[in-house]
């Protein structure tokens, strides 16, 4: 989705949710808890942003338009948005400049599971390590974006970075990733 057309729907976001409206819509409708998306106690704006963001990097972007448009299908700027995007739908897309992001493993990641087996599989001063690796590989998928143990904000001891790390990745939908770089460095492991 253009620049244009994303601002479009978050203003329509915008317009028909508050945040306590949002997020109990996102559970009933979608199956998604919205404190597993964005930061609790955020802006709107910055909520809706990172819905959003959330929607294209899972591929569920074209759920969560098709059920916003259904939620209040009245509201003027939620009307426009649709008709926007319909229309950019109809018309024939050119060729993506660069290829795009590699498909997430098939099996469902089991987060508890995945924690476990880096516990065994990693120490601490490999994690930092890690983080770089996962930040390549993201790079590789199209997906540019920082990784640090400081980014996701992990301190303490092993178990806690490990935690803080796939929490983190698995709320903007970066957990395939993770499990990319993991196979690839532990085969076996998971």
């Amino acid at each position: 989705m253009d620049g244009r057309l994303r601002g479009d729907f978050d203003a329509a976001l915008r317009a028909v949710f508050n945040r306590d409206t949002l997020e109990r819509w996102l559970d009933y409708t979608m199956d998604v808890r919205l404190d597993d998306v964005t930061p609790p106690n955020v802006a709107l704006p910055i909520t809706v942003h990172k819905l959003i963001e959330w929607a294209e990097s899972s591929g569920r972007l074209d759920e969560l338009i098709g059920k916003a448009g259904k939620a209040n299908p009245d509201h003027p700027l939620m009307k426009a948005f649709i008709a926007a995007w319909q229309e950019a739908a109809a018309r024939p897309q050119p060729a993506p400049a660069r290829p795009a992001p590699a498909p997430a493993p098939a099996a469902v990641v089991d987060a508890g599971a995945l924690r476990r087996a880096m516990a065994g599989a990693f120490s601490v001063d490999e994690l930092e390590q890690l983080c770089a690796e996962v930040e390549d590989e993201l790079r590789k998928q199209g997906i540019d974006e920082p990784l640090s143990l400081d980014i996701v904000g992990a301190s303490g001891g092993l178990q806690n970075k490990i935690l803080a790390l796939v929490k983190y990745l698995d709320r903007r939908g970066r957990l395939p990733a993770l499990v990319v770089v993991v196979r690839r460095l532990r085969a076996g492991v998971i």
